[in-house]
């Protein structure tokens, strides 16, 4: 029986991929001077941000500034991105058949304020691991694991639903049951082999 869903958030409950792909097109542009198509950039998804800067340049003062500037962009982008259909009413009702929410992202704490915080729901869950609350994201195992731990949940019992490839393992890792969120997925045959899959996000309310 479930009682514990542990979900991510770009891609998942949050609509942002297009925010997130376009500043970081707009900052490798401004910090490198490379023009890099969205549809590439589409496999960052779900990746550290340090991970991504990484792909793009070997110099570590060239990653800051990349990090630096996808930040900014962010920050400043006038369009917040919104929360998927059904997404606030799903966890509302599974809040109130008891079942413990938490977020487990790759996000840092600060790039939850430019966009998750703002929209107001972080009260519905009982615990919002970051990338800064751990030492090693996703795809490791430890951040669902950490989640678990502080919510005194048992993994047979748990259940973590994201959107990418990363996702997957890092559950995989932890090992906990996945399912995969298909209404707005990259074109990554990574995920073809996942079985467990949600059309949408009130499908969570089947489950329990």
């Amino acid at each position: 029986m479930i009682d514990t869903i542990l979900l991510d958030i770009d891609g998942t409950m949050l609509d942002s991929k297009s925010c997130l792909l376009s500043c970081l097109k707009l900052a490798l542009k401004k910090t490198l001077d490379i023009e890099v198509p969205i549809s590439t950039l589409e496999s960052t998804m779900g990746m550290h941000e340090k991970e991504v800067a990484a792909l793009f340049t070997k110099q570590p003062i060239k990653q800051q500034e990349l990090q630096d500037s996808w930040t900014y962009y962010v920050k400043n982008n006038p369009n917040l991105p919104n929360l998927y259909h059904d997404v606030q009413d799903t966890l509302l009702f599974l809040k109130s058949k008891n079942i413990k929410l938490g977020i487990v992202t790759s996000k840092t704490k600060e790039h939850m304020k430019n966009d998750f915080d703002k929209l107001n729901i972080n009260h519905l869950f009982d615990i919002i691991v970051t990338s800064d609350d751990i030492t090693h994201p996703k795809p490791d195992g430890e951040p669902i694991t950490y989640a678990l731990n502080q919510l005194n949940s048992q993994k047979e019992n748990s259940i973590y639903v994201g959107d990418t490839y990363s996702d997957y393992l890092s559950a995989c890792h932890a090992g906990i049951t996945f399912y995969l969120a298909s209404w707005d997925l990259s074109a990554d045959s990574s995920l073809d082999k996942i079985k467990n899959r949600l059309v949408r996000f009130a499908d969570l309310k089947t489950l329990i």
